[in-house]
């Protein structure tokens, strides 16, 4: 199989906190996504995206909106997570699941009743520990800015 035969998500949560088993999610954002040869390259094509604010039937912590920009307002009357996580799962599927710190979303999907145990994942924090030594921050948007992509 070619590069071009996979189908990715690029996959980001937002959470309660940062205890997979304590914490629950308030935010999915996933876009699949495929790769298409451009002469020497390859180019993201987009075949879908998601993105959802959850209700998690508790108020959320000062900190956690500071660092999320969500806020109790936005989550009230949205859906619990019972009413979409299979929703997620499908949009997932079989697919290569890529994100920044993605490890601990999947830790956090996996304890919120999806099993991604057989799932590629390609983090790209650990990536960038290995192809980012001397930048001064792994911070996705300061290497978007280093790398241009910002």
């Amino acid at each position: 199989m070619h590069l071009k035969d996979y189908t990715f998500v690029a996959l980001d949560l937002e959470t309660t906190g940062l205890s997979p088993l304590r914490d629950t999610i308030i935010e999915v954002a996933a876009v699949r996504f495929h790769l298409e040869k451009e002469g020497e390259k390859y180019i993201a094509i987009t075949d879908d995206e998601r993105t959802m604010l959850i209700d998690p039937e508790r108020k959320l912590e000062e900190n956690i909106s500071m660092i999320t920009g969500i806020s109790d307002s936005m989550l009230k009357g949205k859906v619990k997570w019972e009413e979409v996580r299979e929703k997620v799962r499908e949009f997932i599927g079989e697919s290569i699941i890529v994100g920044h710190n993605v490890l601990f979303d999947i830790a956090m999907l996996e304890s919120h009743g999806i099993d991604l145990s057989r799932s590629v994942a390609l983090d790209t924090f650990e990536l960038s520990e290995i192809f980012s030594q001397e930048a001064e921050s792994l911070n996705l948007g300061f290497l978007a800015e280093k790398y241009g992509f910002k």
